[in-house]
């Protein structure tokens, strides 16, 4: 039989009732998401230590899908039913994004050489520094919220008119821009976990269909845009570039049967003790991994290979341990990590949504 994925809270979710969905927790989708932060590591890893990383072919497939892949996960675990849910997303995402981005500007010594209104304009016009993801993906969860509003009239098709407006937004500073481009991998999580009772049963044509359209795409697929020369056609009597919309479908194309792919391999992993188990552990600590894990990733035994397996297990390693310590104080968990301490507010949850899963800047 073909392993389908299964979602422990489809009809909780189905029925609208985010409560009794979040109340249980869906170890499959957490194995995933422990899965896709261990890639994160791995793929910088690989860019710290390796020359010509670029080229290098784990690196290309591991980043030709796993932002994406995040986005989506964090799409499934979005619930925008609520106000509230919002403000507490802005702790949980916004906080500790300006909190590291104070404290590497000190311990860095940023301060030198850098005065703080420039340290805040840099931010503004490109804030694609340091845990960029968290803030795109508040600005997701604000614009699912109000896609939500607009569905009340509209139907579901709010969602694509969501898309394309966001897009026609004609400003790229505060980090729109990336917003943009990850929005629709967030709205097609929301939607999948929203209706995946009706197809679940599809998962494995996906997984299927994903094998034989990502090779394909992947080989138009380059995270400089220097692997795809210049493709010229014509075009009512004109000769036209066709690189750019070719690079930008290899690349959506890339995003979502990549994700596909590693979504289902790692579902059916985590059926699999101890391995799902461990999995699903590091999956509940995404956020708190992703935002230690970069300054950690240089050190390392070795070179080459090497120094990538042993930076990968290293920097694991001590972001779990700075996790354990940095938890025991409520103040350093709610600045760092976003986590609201308990009875800190009757409305707000220990834990705002469970969206915000890690990764990378630009460059990684």
């Amino acid at each position: 039989m073909s392993p389908t994925l299964t979602k422990d809270t489809a009809d909780g979710l189905n029925a609208g009732s985010a409560t009794v969905a979040r109340k249980q927790r869906n170890n499959r989708m957490d194995a995933i998401k422990g899965g896709a932060i261990l890639l994160v590591i791995l793929g910088l890893a690989i860019q710290s230590h390796l020359t010509g990383f670029d080229d290098n072919l784990l690196f290309r497939i591991i980043y030709s899908f796993h932002m994406s892949l995040f986005m989506i996960l964090s799409g499934w675990f979005a619930m925008p039913e609520k106000y509230w849910k919002l403000k507490a997303a802005a702790v949980r995402l916004v906080l500790p994004v300006f909190s590291w981005y104070l404290i590497l500007y000190v311990v860095e010594g940023q301060y030198k050489t850098m005065p703080f209104v420039e340290l805040v304009r840099r931010w503004v016009v490109s804030p694609d520094v340091g845990l960029w993801f968290l803030w795109v993906l508040f600005l997701c969860h604000v614009w699912l919220v109000l896609a939500r509003q607009l569905e009340v009239r509209i139907g579901v098709s709010a969602y694509l008119v969501g898309v394309v407006v966001l897009c026609a937004i004609p400003f790229s500073s505060f980090g729109l821009t990336l917003a943009k481009y990850y929005f629709p991998f967030f709205a097609l999580g929301y939607l999948t976990a929203r209706y995946w009772k009706d197809i679940a049963r599809y998962s494995h044509v996906a997984f299927a269909v994903s094998i034989l359209v990502f090779p394909l795409a992947f080989h138009f697929w380059h995270r400089t845009s220097a692997g795809l020369l210049p493709l010229q056609i014509i075009l009512a009597g004109h000769p036209v570039d066709a690189a750019n919309p070719l690079r930008l479908a290899a690349r959506l194309v890339c995003a979502v049967s990549g994700s596909v792919m590693f979504a289902y391999l790692l579902a059916i992993l985590a059926a699999l003790r101890p391995v799902g188990a461990l999995l699903a552990w590091l999956g509940v600590q995404t956020l708190e991994i992703y935002v230690i894990h970069q300054p950690l990733i240089h050190y390392a035994i070795g070179q080459g290979g090497i120094a990538v397996v042993t930076s990968m297990i290293a920097t694991t390693a001590a972001s779990l341990g700075a996790i354990w310590v940095l938890r025991k104080s409520e103040w350093a968990s709610l600045l760092l990590f976003g986590r609201i301490p308990r009875g800190w507010g009757r409305r707000a949850p220990q834990q705002s949504p469970d969206s915000a899963v890690a990764p990378m800047s630009q460059t990684e």
